[in-house]
């Protein structure tokens, strides 16, 4: 009801996560979001309007995808100077 969505995984003994999978369940949008920081590895909302230019979609919607992401516990969020990096939660 609430659109919580969560990570579920394995961690083995040498700190390298396995079985990750999704509980729950993204809209489209979130979905290929999520799915282009972790081809990426790191990524920013000025990037991914770079890198997917045939979309239209400007740099404050990605960005406001990128913070939503990371507000549900989907990415990190770290900075370089004024710039948000995202990163999937699984990278060290």
């Amino acid at each position: 009801q609430t659109r919580d969505v969560l990570w579920s995984a394995q961690v083995d003994a040498a700190g390298v996560v396995t079985d990750r999978q999704l509980l729950g369940t993204l809209d489209s949008a979130e979905r290929a979001t999520l799915d282009a920081v972790e081809a990426l590895h790191e990524t920013t909302a000025r990037t991914l309007k770079e890198r997917f230019p045939e979309t239209a979609i400007g740099v404050t919607a990605w960005n406001n995808r990128l913070a939503g992401l990371a507000g549900k516990g989907l990415l990190r969020e770290s900075r370089r100077g004024t710039t948000k990096i995202y990163l999937p939660v699984t990278t060290a």
